[in-house]
Protein backbone atom coordinates (compact mmCIF):
# COMPACT_ATOMS: atom_id res chain seq x y z
CA UNK A 1 0.00 0.00 0.00
CA UNK A 2 0.99 3.58 -0.62
CA UNK A 3 3.82 4.15 1.72
CA UNK A 4 7.14 5.93 2.25
CA UNK A 5 8.69 2.68 1.08
CA UNK A 6 8.00 2.80 -2.35
CA UNK A 7 8.88 6.42 -2.63
CA UNK A 8 12.36 5.18 -1.55
CA UNK A 9 12.71 2.90 -3.66
CA UNK A 10 11.76 4.49 -6.66
CA UNK A 11 13.69 7.71 -5.80
CA UNK A 12 17.02 5.68 -5.00
CA UNK A 13 17.10 3.38 -7.82
CA UNK A 14 17.63 4.65 -11.96
CA UNK A 15 16.96 0.90 -12.35
CA UNK A 16 13.56 0.79 -11.22
CA UNK A 17 10.56 2.68 -12.51
CA UNK A 18 7.48 1.09 -11.15
CA UNK A 19 6.36 -0.74 -7.93
CA UNK A 20 3.26 -3.09 -7.52
CA UNK A 21 1.86 -2.48 -4.25
CA UNK A 22 -0.13 -4.95 -2.10
CA UNK A 23 -1.64 -8.14 -3.95
CA UNK A 24 -0.32 -8.03 -7.54
CA UNK A 25 -2.17 -10.25 -9.73
CA UNK A 26 -4.33 -8.30 -11.11
CA UNK A 27 -2.02 -4.81 -11.32
CA UNK A 28 0.65 -6.87 -13.16
CA UNK A 29 -1.47 -7.91 -15.21
CA UNK A 30 -2.67 -4.39 -16.07
CA UNK A 31 0.70 -3.14 -16.15
CA UNK A 32 2.20 -5.19 -18.94
CA UNK A 33 -0.88 -5.13 -21.37
CA UNK A 34 -0.60 -0.99 -21.07
CA UNK A 35 3.30 -1.38 -21.11
CA UNK A 36 2.34 -3.86 -24.30
CA UNK A 37 -0.18 -1.26 -26.01
CA UNK A 38 2.11 1.94 -24.94
CA UNK A 39 -1.19 3.35 -22.81
CA UNK A 40 -0.65 5.86 -19.84
CA UNK A 41 0.12 3.99 -16.34
CA UNK A 42 -2.08 7.17 -14.80
CA UNK A 43 -4.95 5.86 -12.59
CA UNK A 44 -3.66 2.14 -12.47
CA UNK A 45 -5.00 1.05 -8.74
CA UNK A 46 -2.17 -0.37 -6.82
CA UNK A 47 0.86 1.09 -8.96
CA UNK A 48 3.39 3.69 -7.98
CA UNK A 49 5.56 5.02 -10.92
CA UNK A 50 7.93 7.68 -12.16
CA UNK A 51 7.16 9.74 -15.46
CA UNK A 52 9.41 12.67 -16.56
CA UNK A 53 10.81 12.88 -13.13
CA UNK A 54 8.21 12.97 -11.39
CA UNK A 55 6.60 9.83 -8.79
CA UNK A 56 2.90 9.31 -9.22
CA UNK A 57 1.50 6.81 -6.25
CA UNK A 58 -1.67 5.52 -7.55
CA UNK A 59 -4.84 4.66 -5.23
CA UNK A 60 -4.42 1.59 -3.61
CA UNK A 61 -6.28 -1.61 -5.32
CA UNK A 62 -8.67 -3.21 -3.11
CA UNK A 63 -7.71 -7.03 -1.87
CA UNK A 64 -9.11 -9.99 -4.05
CA UNK A 65 -11.82 -11.53 -1.88
CA UNK A 66 -12.71 -14.43 -4.04
CA UNK A 67 -9.34 -16.38 -3.88
CA UNK A 68 -11.55 -19.16 -5.97
CA UNK A 69 -11.32 -16.90 -9.07
CA UNK A 70 -7.56 -16.84 -9.42
CA UNK A 71 -6.25 -19.74 -11.69
CA UNK A 72 -3.61 -22.42 -9.92
CA UNK A 73 -0.14 -20.83 -10.44
CA UNK A 74 2.27 -22.30 -13.36
CA UNK A 75 4.99 -24.56 -11.74
CA UNK A 76 7.38 -24.69 -13.91
CA UNK A 77 10.22 -26.58 -11.96
CA UNK A 78 7.73 -29.52 -11.68
CA UNK A 79 9.39 -32.15 -13.06
CA UNK A 80 12.50 -31.30 -11.07
CA UNK A 81 10.08 -31.50 -7.98
CA UNK A 82 9.51 -34.92 -9.30
CA UNK A 83 13.03 -36.04 -9.21
CA UNK A 84 13.36 -35.29 -5.55
CA UNK A 85 12.94 -37.95 -2.48
CA UNK A 86 9.97 -35.22 -1.08
CA UNK A 87 8.12 -34.74 -4.27
CA UNK A 88 6.23 -31.95 -2.22
CA UNK A 89 4.67 -28.71 -3.59
CA UNK A 90 3.87 -25.40 -1.68
CA UNK A 91 0.12 -23.96 -2.22
CA UNK A 92 -2.24 -21.05 -0.46
CA UNK A 93 -5.49 -22.07 0.72
CA UNK A 94 -5.75 -18.73 2.30
CA UNK A 95 -4.80 -14.78 2.52
CA UNK A 96 -4.37 -12.52 5.48
CA UNK A 97 -4.63 -13.43 9.39
CA UNK A 98 -7.03 -12.55 11.94
CA UNK A 99 -4.57 -12.92 15.14
CA UNK A 100 -3.86 -9.12 15.70
CA UNK A 101 -0.14 -9.81 16.48
CA UNK A 102 1.60 -6.77 17.19
CA UNK A 103 4.82 -7.43 15.74
CA UNK A 104 2.89 -8.89 12.04
CA UNK A 105 3.99 -6.44 9.12
CA UNK A 106 2.76 -8.38 6.74
CA UNK A 107 1.44 -6.49 3.91
CA UNK A 108 -1.85 -9.00 3.06
CA UNK A 109 -2.68 -8.93 6.69
CA UNK A 110 -6.02 -7.65 5.41
CA UNK A 111 -9.01 -9.71 7.21
CA UNK A 112 -8.76 -13.56 6.61
CA UNK A 113 -9.79 -14.38 3.00
CA UNK A 114 -10.29 -18.41 1.40
CA UNK A 115 -10.21 -20.54 -1.44
CA UNK A 116 -13.15 -23.14 -0.82
CA UNK A 117 -12.57 -27.10 0.19
CA UNK A 118 -13.61 -27.99 -3.58
CA UNK A 119 -11.20 -25.55 -5.15
CA UNK A 120 -8.37 -26.35 -3.14
CA UNK A 121 -9.20 -30.22 -3.81
CA UNK A 122 -9.06 -29.49 -7.41
CA UNK A 123 -5.31 -28.20 -7.24
CA UNK A 124 -4.42 -30.98 -5.45
CA UNK A 125 -5.88 -33.78 -7.59
CA UNK A 126 -4.37 -32.01 -10.57
CA UNK A 127 -0.82 -31.94 -8.41
CA UNK A 128 -1.24 -35.82 -7.58
CA UNK A 129 -2.30 -36.89 -10.51
CA UNK A 130 1.10 -35.78 -12.04
CA UNK A 131 2.55 -37.82 -8.96
CA UNK A 132 3.12 -34.99 -6.22
CA UNK A 133 2.82 -36.65 -2.69
CA UNK A 134 3.39 -34.10 -0.21
CA UNK A 135 1.72 -30.88 0.43
CA UNK A 136 2.88 -27.74 2.43
CA UNK A 137 0.15 -24.85 3.23
CA UNK A 138 2.02 -21.79 3.31
CA UNK A 139 -1.20 -20.16 5.06
CA UNK A 140 0.14 -17.10 7.51
CA UNK A 141 -2.79 -18.94 9.41
CA UNK A 142 -4.53 -22.04 8.00
CA UNK A 143 -7.49 -21.78 10.72
CA UNK A 144 -8.16 -18.33 10.58
CA UNK A 145 -8.95 -18.28 14.12
CA UNK A 146 -12.99 -18.36 13.89
CA UNK A 147 -16.25 -21.09 13.88
CA UNK A 148 -15.84 -20.49 9.89
CA UNK A 149 -12.29 -21.85 9.63
CA UNK A 150 -12.37 -24.94 11.47
CA UNK A 151 -15.37 -25.51 9.20
CA UNK A 152 -13.50 -25.10 6.33
CA UNK A 153 -10.65 -27.31 7.75
CA UNK A 154 -12.79 -29.89 8.66
CA UNK A 155 -14.96 -29.85 5.49
CA UNK A 156 -11.60 -30.26 3.63
CA UNK A 157 -9.97 -33.09 6.00
CA UNK A 158 -13.77 -34.81 4.90
CA UNK A 159 -13.24 -34.34 1.37
CA UNK A 160 -9.77 -35.87 1.39
CA UNK A 161 -10.87 -38.73 3.46
CA UNK A 162 -13.13 -39.30 1.21
CA UNK A 163 -11.19 -39.26 -1.95
CA UNK A 164 -8.80 -41.64 -0.59
CA UNK A 165 -5.76 -39.77 -1.63
CA UNK A 166 -2.71 -41.14 -0.45
CA UNK A 167 -1.05 -37.94 0.75
CA UNK A 168 0.43 -36.01 3.54
CA UNK A 169 0.06 -31.98 3.85
CA UNK A 170 1.21 -29.73 6.45
CA UNK A 171 0.03 -26.43 7.62
CA UNK A 172 1.03 -23.34 10.62
CA UNK A 173 -2.04 -22.15 13.26
CA UNK A 174 -2.27 -19.98 16.03
CA UNK A 175 -2.29 -22.29 19.13
CA UNK A 176 -5.78 -20.62 20.19
CA UNK A 177 -7.15 -22.16 16.78
CA UNK A 178 -6.53 -25.73 17.67
CA UNK A 179 -9.02 -28.37 19.57
CA UNK A 180 -9.28 -32.13 19.98
CA UNK A 181 -11.88 -33.08 17.48
CA UNK A 182 -10.16 -30.86 14.98
CA UNK A 183 -7.15 -32.04 15.53
CA UNK A 184 -8.56 -35.64 14.93
CA UNK A 185 -9.93 -34.52 11.68
CA UNK A 186 -6.46 -33.41 10.78
CA UNK A 187 -4.35 -36.11 11.39
CA UNK A 188 -7.21 -38.66 9.59
CA UNK A 189 -6.96 -36.69 6.79
CA UNK A 190 -3.19 -37.09 6.24
CA UNK A 191 -1.71 -33.92 8.13
CA UNK A 192 2.51 -34.93 9.43
CA UNK A 193 3.08 -31.67 10.91
CA UNK A 194 1.40 -28.45 12.53
CA UNK A 195 3.39 -25.86 12.95
CA UNK A 196 2.46 -23.63 15.90
CA UNK A 197 3.21 -19.68 16.62
CA UNK A 198 4.41 -19.78 19.96
CA UNK A 199 6.67 -16.77 20.33
CA UNK A 200 7.39 -17.25 24.16
CA UNK A 201 6.13 -19.01 26.71
CA UNK A 202 6.42 -15.73 29.19
CA UNK A 203 2.76 -14.07 29.49
CA UNK A 204 4.30 -10.66 29.78
CA UNK A 205 6.12 -11.54 26.54
CA UNK A 206 2.70 -12.60 24.97
CA UNK A 207 0.67 -10.03 25.98
CA UNK A 208 3.07 -7.50 24.92
CA UNK A 209 2.94 -9.38 21.77
CA UNK A 210 -1.13 -9.27 22.15
CA UNK A 211 -1.49 -12.54 21.29
CA UNK A 212 -4.42 -12.95 23.32
CA UNK A 213 -4.13 -16.48 24.92
CA UNK A 214 -1.50 -17.58 28.15
CA UNK A 215 1.74 -19.89 27.83
CA UNK A 216 -0.17 -22.36 30.01
CA UNK A 217 -2.70 -22.77 26.93
CA UNK A 218 0.29 -22.74 24.83
CA UNK A 219 1.81 -26.04 26.63
CA UNK A 220 -1.68 -28.06 26.71
CA UNK A 221 -1.73 -27.37 23.23
CA UNK A 222 1.48 -28.47 22.48
CA UNK A 223 0.68 -31.62 24.35
CA UNK A 224 -2.49 -32.54 22.22
CA UNK A 225 -0.88 -32.34 19.11
CA UNK A 226 2.10 -34.97 20.26
CA UNK A 227 -0.60 -37.19 22.00
CA UNK A 228 -2.86 -36.89 18.45
CA UNK A 229 0.28 -37.19 16.17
Amino acid sequence: YASRKDLEILSSQSSIDSVVRGEGEFTLYELYSRLNESNSLNNLEGLSFKTNGQIIQNKNRHVITDLDNLPFPKRYNLSEILKSKKKSAHLLTSRGCLGGCSFCIAPLNKGWRTRSPKNILEEINSLYSQGIETFVFDDDNYLGKSIFGKERAIQLADELINSNLKIKYQMSSRADNIDDYLLKKLFDSGVSKIRVGIESFNQRQLDLYNKRTTSEHMENVIQKIINSG
